[in-house]
């Protein structure tokens, strides 16, 4: 097999490996959230209730972080400042050898 070939094969294979990884860390996660919720149902003696404060517990979560990403992504640090000021300098240095 080519060099390049076996390239994009194991780079093929690396994302398939990290794709599965993700789906059995995620499972992995739903089964400690249930386990969760089963231990509170114990405590609480109410499965429904120990999933309303698990579900709330996380919905919390996912706000707060939606939140913060929302005032951490900001659109303006993606204007092409630099690329005006240069534009602009090579305008400055065209004038003035057209001027010349």
């Amino acid at each position: 097999m080519p060099r390049p070939a076996r390239a994009y094969v194991e780079l093929s294979t690396g994302l398939m490996l990290f794709i599965a990884a993700g789906v059995f860390a995620v499972t992995g996660l739903f089964v400690l959230i249930l386990a969760l919720v089963k231990a509170l149902a114990v405590l609480l003696n109410s499965e429904a209730l120990a999933a309303l404060i698990v579900g709330g517990l996380f919905a919390l979560i996912a706000i707060a972080l939606a939140l913060w990403g929302r005032s951490k992504a900001s659109l303006s640090g993606l204007e092409p400042t630099r690329t005006e000021r240069q534009l602009r300098q090579d305008a400055g240095i065209i004038t003035e050898r057209v001027g010349e």
